[in-house]
């Protein structure tokens, strides 16, 4: 849940990979969910934080995402 997917895709680690895991800690703490979770949605799709943050991002409902 915390390694980039960069990282799993090229093996080196950056800048980049340290701040999609920071990233991965604030969601967490602002949502009250563990990254490895799964949510079942509506149409019985799995939704992991990050999707469901990227979702609710979308559809403007980023309060919704608070804990």
């Amino acid at each position: 849940g915390y390694i980039a997917p960069e990282y799993v895709l090229h093996g080196q680690l950056s800048e980049k990979a340290d701040t999609y895991s920071f990233g991965i800690v604030v969601l967490e703490i602002i949502s009250g969910q563990k990254s490895t979770d799964v949510k079942v949605d509506d149409d019985d799709n799995e939704e992991y934080l990050l999707r469901q943050a990227s979702k609710l991002y979308e559809q403007g409902m980023v309060f919704e995402f608070v804990d």
